[in-house]
């Protein structure tokens, strides 16, 4: 799987006070909370056998992946948790399969250039024809 994270900026301090055995302790909050969410990016890649025209299915996923990007920059939680992320040597645009044209978390990334992120694929589908 993999993670983005994207940096936060200091929201406005504010002043807490907690009472602590009969006294009082004041405590500034220097930024809001961090939001977290998870997403499983599983089956974004349509399958070669409903597919088999390597335009119709690279359209296909492009459609599904932009989804995904859009549900997860509306989110805008500062961390993602992305669940079974792959890499398909066999799949990329027509034309350019391979390297960092297969990998989802690569196409994600330019989607949301905001968030950093590390990355293991959790399945990898080497082409061993290369």
């Amino acid at each position: 799987g993999g993670w983005f994270a994207k940096g936060r900026k200091k929201g406005p301090k504010k002043k807490e006070k907690e009472s602590i055995a009969g006294g009082s302790l004041s405590a500034e909050l220097k930024s809001p909370p961090l939001s977290v969410m998870t997403f499983n990016v599983w089956n974004i890649n349509p399958p070669q056998y409903l597919y088999p025209d390597p335009s119709r299915r690279w359209a296909r996923y492009e459609s599904r992946i932009e989804h995904a990007a859009k549900v997860l920059k509306e989110a805008n939680a500062d961390i993602i948790a992305l669940q079974e992320v792959r890499h398909d040597d066999s799949f990329g645009p027509p034309g350019r399969t391979g390297t960092s044209a297969s990998s989802q978390m690569r196409h994600l990334s330019d989607l949301l250039p905001e968030y950093q992120y590390v990355y293991h694929p959790a399945m990898l589908y080497l082409d061993k024809g290369r």
